[in-house]
């Protein structure tokens, strides 16, 4: 839940957290206040509504987001699903791709883990292993459907 404890508040290092769907924008409900910083930032040649809403709002996706990669060590994936981020295609893209380098990443990490268990076999960490594989394969389910449907957009809206 965007700007919530479990998207600002606590730190998950290494393998506490390997990914995070993020499904909303995060953009502030509107109030008295918001009209007034939109207004101001409007009548001075600005987005108003960038600056009191759309703003405010990425910085939860990005704190969110930065929940998952907290260590130089962390591997994790991070999926924007909101279909409103696809009103911007090259965004988008670039968060499509930086998704597929993370699932790369996972799955490589996977990949040695389970190498690993070959010289020494343990239930554990093999259950881990499969919960994070199950975790990949979901991700990509997503991710696919995702770019699916910022293909039917086109790329030039």
């Amino acid at each position: 839940m965007l700007g919530g404890i479990f998207s600002e508040g606590i730190d998950l290092k290494n393998d506490s957290l390997i990914g995070a769907v993020i499904v909303g924008t995060g953009l502030p409900q509107v109030s008295g206040e918001k009209e007034i910083l939109k207004d101001y930032f409007d009548g001075s040649g600005e987005d108003g509504f960038d600056y009191a809403f759309r703003y405010p709002g990425m910085n939860k996706v990005l704190q969110a987001a930065g929940r998952v990669i907290r260590t130089v060590e962390d591997v994790g994936i991070i999926a924007l699903l909101d279909e409103r981020f696809l009103a911007y295609p090259p965004l988008a893209l670039e968060q499509s791709g930086r998704t597929v380098e993370r699932m790369t990443a996972a799955a490589v990490k996977n990949l040695n883990r389970s190498i690993e268990l070959f010289t020494r076999f343990s239930q554990e960490k093999y259950d881990k292993i499969m919960s994070r594989e199950n975790a990949v394969d979901r991700y990509e389910d997503k991710l696919g459907n995702y770019l699916f449907h910022l293909n039917s957009r086109g790329l030039n809206e």
